[in-house]
């Protein structure tokens, strides 16, 4: 199946916004809080894909290193939005 990926970047409030946005099957909302940790797979990928769970946990930290804050918004079966926002550089 085809999907979209989209990347939008937008200055807000003196911080500087990244999202990105696919159509995915989404992730189930007991996981979105665990689903930033570290090693943590989710149910679905278990099987069907490799990785070692760092991917989120290894951007939220260096977006944290840099002041900034990151968020996860996800509904099943419609995607999945990873947001961060970093201050200004003017």
């Amino acid at each position: 199946a085809k999907s979209e990926v989209v990347i939008r970047t937008s200055e807000e409030k003196g911080r500087i916004r990244v999202s990105v946005k696919d159509q995915g099957e989404g992730i189930p909302a007991d996981e979105i809080p665990r689903v930033i940790g570290k090693f943590y797979r989710g149910r679905s990928v278990r099987e069907n894909s490799t990785g070692s769970g760092l991917g989120l946990y290894l951007a939220k930290y260096f977006v944290e290193l840099h002041q900034g804050e990151l968020e996860l918004k996800s509904q099943q079966g419609k995607g999945t939005e990873v947001s961060f926002w970093l201050p200004s550089p003017v």
